[in-house]
């Protein structure tokens, strides 16, 4: 975050400026975009386009055109919603001027179709009452709302976990007679924790308002309980402190849970903060950067601006948690990212029914751009600050659009880890929300495919889910399946959409109860036509098969190669060579006392076709500093090959899956070439990536059995100058000016 501290304008230097430029305070701004069709490219009509949490809406036309009129500078959320498509989110900010977005392409929804159950209605009339208490709210004004049209909510009760989910198809429309709104909200998702300590709840979607017409008498009635709603709200906490009129109705203490006597205990430090404790101007013209070195805020309020020493807290009182170092709000005191904050106390038991549009205030709170001064204006334009709020918002947009995708990953529980052929596999199967680990509400079909050793598929299963769980049985009968390793891959369509790492991909190994029990460890090496295969056999219990008569068969793509008897070594290994000739596919099969006993398969492989990757970390090789070399190798079919080489000056070879590191440093003018040698003896060159001369490299360590990451940055950045480091955790973007 670019954060930087500045001298703060008096209020009479404000005042001065809204005298000489009266306009900034009245002008309306246009904002305008068109929405298309993700898949058709044709434009959208009659999709819903509005500033969430605002009076600020409308629809496109049949050109798929909307534009919006904003009253204010500042940062918002701009939100598009279609029956049919996905949400989308994204923030804009207006400062001073009229603004067209890039297009937008809605995405079609390809949610699965739920199961309809007939049965008695009482569930889903006590899952609905439980979501009204949560989402709406138990105060007098949540009593008297209303939901005009409960059955586009989608609700879905886990018993067993006691956790009440949700979303719905379209607008829930609230009708709140006591603060005079008609609320419009698109819920994304909803989660109602029963079993929790509290009732942890989570939901997530957008807002939108429309006045409600009344008399006289009601529109006073609407204006004195807006008042009430609005006297202690967050909003006007955060105006009051832009506008350095915190300590007239508030008390902000610093809270400090710190260990004295091997025990955490709180520990409040004493002193009003205010605006220059709490606030700093970033890059961004309007954008302020609210922390406390994530130390908790005790924040008390009073009308009268009275507070007594000795009182802890009382029922006006609020405790607000950072989740990120810094929350940044825009000139009209509204949070730009809301996941970066959280409360506990007044503020937290507000729910929806309390809610009023960014755009309501009282008499007195013109804040936009609010105290900014020529001095932190420039401070603020400076270089080394110049991408900060910009790379927050892109973060904020990346996590909103992958947050309402609602990615899944799934794992397989198998009932025990080896099979034998006419076996049963049974599983249980459980799919979550990736963002926020609670079962899916995407996905009602399981689908797990099993595919032979040589990567062709048996067969594919469908399974019902219920609650992101599922369930059965697979039969490994001999009709369908063979003795040997089979893979099982288990995913949802929802899944598809997705990183393909989600899926759970497990191989299981089948044996045939007709076979004679024996293990096999086996090793090809040599060139194609010079082939030599070293096998050691042994018992079930692992004892070598020493001085043990074997008959050995073999095909080369499924024709008869050769056949001959050999008798295994004190260590139970034997060497045999194999014939010469070319082949796809070769099968050595193993018999003893006339009874088949192991089945080899074996393929040959092309190793100049293989794909061979080498990955500098960080992106860049950059001459004279140490890169750490990434590399990736597979074979035809997309398998990890095992492999070791070396570069002119550095040795490597592969951990695992094909997979490894080395370190190298590049020195100017020189190309360098890796040499790769194959278990078979087949060795291949591939070129080195290229080298810059200048720039940044990245190095990111991680350390067994530590908790924590050591990132090594090596650039040319001059003295202060600065960087960001960029990260994802569950989907979540993270970000740090360094």
């Amino acid at each position: 975050m670019a954060i930087f501290k500045a001298e703060f304008m008096s209020k009479r230097t404000v005042l001065i400026l809204f005298i000489l430029f009266p306009s900034t305070c009245f002008s309306q701004y246009l904002l305008s975009g068109k929405i298309y069709n993700s898949v058709t490219r044709q434009p959208l009509q009659d999709c819903s386009v509005f500033i969430e949490n605002t009076t600020t809406g409308s629809l496109t036309n049949v050109d798929g055109a909307f534009s919006l009129k904003i009253i204010k500078n500042g940062t918002y959320n701009l939100t598009v919603s279609m029956l049919g498509f996905r949400s989308y989110k994204q923030p804009v900010t207006v400062n001073g001027n009229n603004l067209t977005i890039t297009d937008i392409y809605l995405q079609p929804a390809l949610r699965e179709l739920k199961e309809v159950i007939v049965g008695d209605d009482s569930f889903r009339q006590q899952n609905l009452e439980w979501f009204k208490n949560a989402f709406i709210g138990n105060s007098p004004i949540a009593e008297k709302c209303r939901i005009l049209n409960p059955d586009i909510i989608d609700l879905r009760y886990n018993k067993s976990k006691g956790i009440l989910s949700g979303s719905s198809s379209d607008f829930i429309e609230i009708e709140n007679p006591e603060l005079g709104y008609k609320l419009k909200y698109w819920l994304n998702e909803f989660s109602l924790d029963r079993n929790s300590a509290g009732q942890s709840l989570h939901y997530d979607g957008s807002a939108l308002f429309e006045e409600l017409t009344g008399s006289g008498e009601d529109v006073k009635k609407w204006q004195k309980r807006r008042h009430q709603v609005y006297e202690n709200s967050p909003s006007r906490f955060f105006r009051a402190l832009l506008l350095e009129k915190v300590s007239e109705h508030y008390l902000v203490r610093r809270v400090r849970d710190e260990k004295k006597d091997g025990e955490r205990k709180r520990s409040f430090h004493p002193g009003q903060l205010d605006k220059n404790d709490l606030l700093l101007p970033t890059n961004e013209t309007g954008i302020w950067a609210f922390g406390c070195e994530k130390d908790t805020l005790q924040i008390d309020y009073d009308p009268r601006g009275r507070f007594y020493k000795k009182e802890l807290y009382n029922e006006k009182t609020t405790l607000l948690y950072f989740n990120s170092p810094y929350v940044l709000l825009d000139g009209n005191g509204t949070v730009v990212n809301s996941k970066s904050i959280s409360y506990n106390g007044a503020w937290g038991h507000s729910r929806i029914a309390e809610l009023l549009p960014i755009s309501y205030s009282e008499p007195g709170e013109e804040t936009s751009g609010a105290g900014l001064s020529a001095q932190a204006e420039g401070q603020a334009s400076s270089p080394g600050f110049a991408m900060a709020s910009r790379m927050q918002a892109l973060a904020l947009h990346a996590d909103s659009i992958y947050a309402s995708a609602a990615p899944e990953i799934i794992y397989l529980q198998l009932n025990q880890p080896y099979y034998a052929l006419n076996d049963s596999v049974r599983f249980k199967a459980y799919v979550l929300n990736y963002t926020i680990l609670l079962p899916t509400e995407n996905s009602g079909v399981l689908h797990i495919s099993a595919f032979s050793a040589d990567g062709n598929m048996i067969r594919q299963y469908n399974f019902k889910m219920e609650n992101g769980m599922a369930q059965g049985s697979i039969s490994l009968n001999e009709k369908e399946y063979n003795a040997g390793t089979i893979t099982f891959k288990a995913y949802t369509n929802w899944m598809l959409n997705f990183n393909p790492d989600h899926s759970f991909i497990k191989n299981i190994l089948i044996s045939d109860p007709g076979e004679s029990a024996i293990l096999v460890q086996s090793s090809l090496s040599g060139a194609p036509n010079a082939q030599r295969l070293k096998l050691y056999l042994a018992n079930v219990n692992k004892e070598p098969l020493r001085l043990s008569a074997i008959n050995i068969e073999i095909l080369k793509d499924k024709r008869p190669a050769s056949s001959q008897k050999r008798t295994t070594g004190v260590d139970g290994g034997l060497e045999l060579e194999i014939p010469q000739g070319e082949y796809k596919k070769m099968e050595v099969r193993l018999k003893q006392n006339g009874a088949l006993a192991a089945t080899l398969p074996f393929k040959i492989q092309d190793y100049n076709a293989a794909d061979i990757q080498f990955l500098p970390e960080g992106g860049n090789a950059i001459t004279g500093r140490i890169t750490r070399m990434g590399f990736k190798i597979l074979d035809q079919d997309g398998y990890g090959v095992a492999a070791s080489g070396y570069v002119t000056i550095a040795d490597f070879r592969s951990a695992r899956n094909g997979m490894g590191s080395f370190e190298i440093t590049y020195l100017a003018n020189e190309r360098y070439v890796a040499h790769l040698k194959f278990p078979d003896g087949a060795v291949v060159i591939r070129v080195l990536p290229e080298v810059k001369n200048d720039g940044t490299s990245l190095s990111v360590r991680n350390e067994f059995n530590k908790d924590s990451l050591t990132i090594i940055v090596r650039a040319g950045i001059g003295t202060g100058g600065q960087f960001f480091l960029t990260g994802s955790l569950k989907a979540r973007y993270i970000m740090r000016l360094c």
